[in-house]
Parts: C-alpha cells; sequence; structure tokens
C-alpha cells in the first residue's frame, strides 16, 4: 500500500511538473522577472547596474532619493549621494516608441539646466558639479 501512494505522487509530481518545463507547446509558464541587478540582454540596464559600479570602485554612496522618473517617461530612475554629491539616472524602456522619444528629447534637450549622458537605456543627469564628475561619468559609459 505504501509503495502504491509513493508512486502515485511521483506520478502526479512529475505531471504536474511537465507543463512548467517545456513552454514551446504552449504550457502555462509564466514568465519570471530577472532578480539579478545586471541585465542580460543586449541594450537592457537598471538604474541599480550604475550605483553598483561605482560601489565596487570604492565609492561612497549614500541615502537613495526616489524622482518621478514617470515625469521625464522612464520606468525607473532615482538620485543617490556619491561621495556627498547627488547623482541622478534614468532608466528607459527601449521596446516602446515612448521610451525610445522620451530617451532621445533628454539627450537633445537636456534636463532642465542640467546636462544629460546617455548609455544605452540609461540617462545619467548632471545637476551638481561632482569633484570626480569625469570618472563617474566614464563609469557610466562602461556599462
Amino acid at each position: 500500500m505504501m509503495r502504491l501512494i509513493v508512486v502515485l505522487c511521483f506520478g502526479l509530481l512529475v505531471s504536474s511538473c511537465d507543463r512548467y518545463i517545456d513552454n514551446r507547446k504552449g504550457s502555462n509558464i509564466i514568465p519570471q522577472k530577472a532578480t539579478t541587478s545586471s541585465a542580460t540582454t543586449i541594450n537592457k540596464l537598471v538604474v541599480k547596474d550604475y550605483f553598483d559600479l561605482l560601489a565596487t570602485r570604492g565609492y561612497k554612496l549614500g541615502k537613495k532619493v526616489e524622482k518621478l522618473y514617470k515625469y521625464v517617461k522612464a520606468v525607473d530612475g532615482y538620485a543617490m549621494e556619491v561621495d556627498g554629491s547627488i547623482m541622478e539616472v534614468y532608466e528607459f524602456d527601449l521596446t516602446t516608441e515612448t521610451g525610445k522619444s522620451a530617451l532621445d528629447q533628454l539627450k537633445t534637450k537636456g534636463f532642465g539646466d542640467a546636462t544629460v549622458i546617455v548609455n544605452k537605456n540609461l540617462a545619467l543627469v548632471r545637476h551638481t558639479s561632482h569633484p570626480s564628475y569625469e570618472d563617474l561619468k566614464k563609469l557610466f559609459m562602461t556599462l
């Protein structure tokens, strides 16, 4: 009797897992968002990538300040203190026309009186004169 229960349980387990294994046959797989900070697709970065890079290079990161990223039609964006000065980064979805045009507009017109540097789908906004800005800009462009 115990063997029969074990065999039945194993059979149920295997049959229920089959629909999650092969998504080419129209199974019920629900795509999940990547959980790592590094993007795996070309031209796709997340804001956290930049600040993580700065932390690995020895910059002191301070308080994270949420920004109104939707105002510039970005999908994410925030500012963070880097060695005491604010650095602001926005992320755009380049798979949509809205994201493309919003990033192009920031690139050509800037952000108020601030200059904007674009790397793939990220925009670095320069509001302050950070003493290490040139190095921070180079690191941004290496992403």
